[in-house]
């Protein structure tokens, strides 16, 4: 996981993105390899940590409402009960920017797409597969102008 030849925002201004681990998830190790990936390729990261409620991350978002997007990670595969009521929080709390999953979305060794689905009908904007699809996914932000209410 090293730096990207294209980085992000300019010197005096770089994004912002709120990161954290899905509610029951104490996984960290992971959590803390993406935040400094991020921050290695341009970014300030603000760092929920593990075992982060939506309304943690929906307090994050209010006191930063001008971050690239929310990235929420899931290693224990309990992301779709997690993030149960993800679309009515984004709703209610007025979230503009894209909210990305990524990591082991489901238990078991058999993967189906219900679980992807399943958030995608709740809130969640995209699932991302690995670091380098994360980065490129916020670069695409990042040079698309946005207006934060």
């Amino acid at each position: 996981m090293g730096n990207t030849s294209t980085s992000l925002g300019d010197a005096n201004r770089f994004p912002k993105i709120i990161l954290c681990v899905a509610a029951s998830d104490a996984h960290v190790v992971g959590n803390h390899m993406i935040a400094m990936f991020l921050r290695d390729n341009g970014l300030q990261v603000i760092n929920l940590g593990a075992a982060t409620p939506i309304e943690e991350i929906m307090d994050a978002y209010q006191r930063n409402p001008d971050v690239l997007a929310i990235v929420i990670g899931s290693m224990n595969g309990h992301a779709v009960d997690d993030l149960a009521g993800l679309g009515n929080a984004k709703r209610d709390y007025q979230v503009r920017c894209p909210i990305f999953v990524g990591g082991n979305l489901s238990v078991g060794s058999q993967k189906n797409n219900h679980e992807v689905d399943k958030l995608l009908n709740d809130g969640v904007s995209e699932i991302v597969s690995d670091p380098e699809h994360l980065l490129s996914m916020l670069q695409k932000l990042a040079k698309t102008p946005t207006i934060f209410a």
